[in-house]
């Protein structure tokens, strides 16, 4: 019912952990993915697995941040 609607205080976020969301993921938290990522699985659409980008290492790491980064700053993905 509307009543219970309009009772239902929003969520808040604490400002410190705002700041940090809206910032692009760094080369560290990207390493920690690639790390927690399950060896073994198929692949996804792009036909790239998780044992592949394991193998990629730093440099792997470097080019998927340096993406994620682009992606996360201009809010576009780029087709190809």
């Amino acid at each position: 019912d509307s009543l219970t609607i309009q009772q239902i205080i929003p969520a808040t976020i604490d400002p410190n952990e705002q700041r940090r969301q809206d910032k692009a993921p760094s080369l560290k938290e990207v390493q920690c993915a690639i790390k927690q990522m399950k060896n073994g699985k198929a692949p996804g659409n792009d036909g790239i697995s998780a044992d592949i980008i394991k193998a990629g290492g730093l440099p792997m790491a470097k080019w998927l941040h340096e993406i994620f980064v682009d992606i996360w700053e201009n809010e576009t993905i780029v087709e190809d």
